[in-house]
């Protein structure tokens, strides 16, 4: 077995783990829907939120720490390494703050981490999942996919992550609806907030694929 193939499993295994602990209830049943934590799991140290898409493989802390955008690029929610590293959150974000949350994850040739968000490229998939859930601090917020793009690591969307004036918002979701893989009937308003998935896309160079939902 690959060294990278080991290690992947083993960071797999230990989120899974971590998964079981958090999302469980007196009784000690997994149940990662729910939106309340367990009140006895210790606090994690540079884990700002936990993302979850109901009926996919995706279901994982999500990391951030000061002063180190890329800290978990290569390591795991230990901070040891990790080839598959952790989804962290983009530096220019704050849970609670910000109005675009732009998380991170490696695309894995194992079909782990963000590799799922590829997933998304056949209409059929969006369909049947159409919501993202995010748990901080035990409450459970949902987003409903607004939109599937293949884009450049320097796409303008990336800029967008405090709230900007409503022209620039309306040009921004222009932009992205004119790129989007899958026609959302929501309409984006100023003012909404929005969860920002993105992994790296190998069919383009410096490709990026996002998933964009939109906070319900």
């Amino acid at each position: 077995m690959n060294q990278w193939h080991f290690e992947s499993r083993t960071a797999e295994k230990e989120i899974s783990e971590l998964e079981s602990i958090i999302f469980s209830d007196d009784n000690g049943t997994t149940e990662s829907a729910k939106s309340s934590t367990n009140p006895e799991t210790p606090q994690i140290e540079n884990c700002v939120a936990w993302v979850r898409i109901p009926n996919t493989d995706i279901s994982y802390p999500v990391m951030q720490k000061d002063g180190s955008p890329e800290y978990y690029l290569r390591r795991n929610y230990k901070g040891e390494y990790s080839y598959s590293g952790t989804p962290f959150l983009d530096a220019r974000c704050a849970i609670g703050t910000s109005h675009n949350l732009i998380i991170y994850g490696h695309n894995m040739r194992n079909g782990k981490m963000f590799s799922v968000l590829l997933d998304y490229k056949k209409t059929a998939f969006c369909k049947g999942h159409r919501t993202i859930h995010l748990t901080v601090n035990g409450t459970t917020t949902e987003y409903e996919l607004f939109a599937v793009c293949k884009v450049k690591s320097d796409d303008e969307w990336y800029g967008y992550s405090s709230q900007t004036n409503e022209d620039n918002f309306n040009n921004l979701i222009y932009h992205i609806k004119s790129k989007s893989l899958y026609e959302s009937q929501i309409e984006a308003e100023y003012g909404d907030h929005f969860i920002t998935l993105s992994t790296c896309d190998y069919s383009q160079t410096d490709g990026r694929f996002i998933l964009i939902g939109v906070r319900t």
